[in-house]
């Protein structure tokens, strides 16, 4: 076959182009200005093979080359493994007609056995309606017998109605189904007068390990009542250290050192308590009692003259105060208190006996001066 030469070379490309073509077939640019000349002109171009431009064969074994490259392009992109394309079915990405229905809610949860009960006894104790609330805690514990907090409930309100015997054993229930309320039970037992049962409890909480002052110091009150002295000793040396001006700790410490034998060591107690409250007469009439024990008559007689100008109308410290100076002697002194008792309760059962005694140590009434406080 005879290849045309005869061929219009694009001028802005400079592809050769059919000369009937309008445009270069490669960059679009027209090929009018681009006509093949008559002459020289036209045969000054090379021929096709000249410039490289692969035609026949060599053609279509470059378009081959191409399209396998970009078939291996288009395959690569597409994350092909050499598995055959899956198609996922369209309802799976379809958008839903209804709108979504919320979760079914879960069904309440039933109240606890005897709550209702509970809640409304606990309500009407704490406005003081005992016998409405004992009913209702009666039955919140017969509703739930295996719940500590109906019964702890139930003995707060037997105590409310002077039933010790039943609050104790409720108390027991309690702490028998919770530990939680081992206290409670211990509080119970030493408010029934039951000294060692108490002391036990709370050894217990001690042993557990319970560090709340408030433990600590009703631990050493209970082993105090049980009279193990040295162990309530002990354990109210260890309240006071928590709290060294709390009174009803120093005076409980001051007791036990007292009843355990150690005087020296109550006296300093006591001395404590009586700085933290001077009102205490027992306290004080105590104090002054061991300081003429141990050879201070006239320190004890001063701590009751403290006391009378503080109080002026305590007639346990007139009484006291009488006793202690007609022990030491001084008679008409002590006269002048007896006759300020008599005075301040002239209906006490010891009254009278107390007017003859002042009688007869000052038949005459004629003291050495006013009566202390006056």
């Amino acid at each position: 076959m005879k290849r045309d030469r005869k061929r219009v070379a694009c001028g802005a490309c400079g592809s050769l182009n059919n000369p009937k073509w309008e445009f270069c077939a490669r960059c679009g640019e027209s090929l009018q200005a681009a006509a093949p000349q008559r002459g020289s002109a036209s045969r000054e171009r090379p021929p096709i093979e000249e410039v490289g431009f692969p035609t026949g064969r060599s053609l279509w074994s470059a378009l081959a080359l191409v399209g396998i490259i970009g078939l291996g392009i288009l395959l690569w992109t597409r994350g092909w493994q050499g598995l055959p394309e899956q198609k996922v079915a369209p309802a799976l990405f379809a958008m839903p007609t209804t709108a979504a229905q919320p979760a079914p809610a879960a069904p309440p949860a039933s109240p606890r056995p005897g709550q209702a009960a509970l809640a409304e006894g606990r309500r009407l104790l704490a406005a003081g309606k005992t016998a409405e609330a004992l009913v209702l805690l009666a039955q919140a514990v017969a509703e739930g017998p295996q719940i500590a907090e109906c019964h702890a409930a139930y003995s707060q309100a037997l105590w409310a109605a002077k039933q010790a015997d039943e609050a104790v054993a409720q108390a027991r229930d309690a702490a028998r189904l919770d530990a939680r309320f081992r206290l409670d039970l211990a509080r119970s037992l030493a408010h029934a007068g039951k000294a060692e049962e108490a002391a036990r409890e709370y050894e217990a909480l001690l042993a557990g390990g319970a560090q709340s002052f408030d433990v600590v110091r009703e631990a050493g009150a209970a082993l105090a009542e049980t009279r193990d002295y040295a162990k309530a000793v002990a354990v109210l040396r260890r309240a006071v250290e928590m709290q060294p001006f709390h009174l009803e700790a120093q005076r409980g410490l001051a007791v036990a050192l007292d009843k355990s034998g150690d005087a020296a060591g109550a006296i300093d107690a006591y001395r404590k308590a009586l700085d933290r409250s001077p009102g205490l007469v027992e306290v004080r009439a105590r104090l002054a009692d061991m300081l003429v024990e141990r050879g201070n008559p006239d320190e004890g007689v001063l701590l009751y003259r403290e006391g009378v100008q503080r109080s002026p109308r305590s007639a346990t410290l007139r009484r006291s105060l009488g006793w202690l100076l007609e022990s030491t002697g001084r008679s008409k002194e002590a006269a002048v208190e007896y006759r300020e008792y008599v005075k301040l309760v002239p209906d006490a059962e010891d009254a009278k006996r107390f007017a003859e005694r002042a009688e007869r140590l000052d038949p005459q009434g004629e003291a050495a001066g006013p009566p202390s406080g006056s």
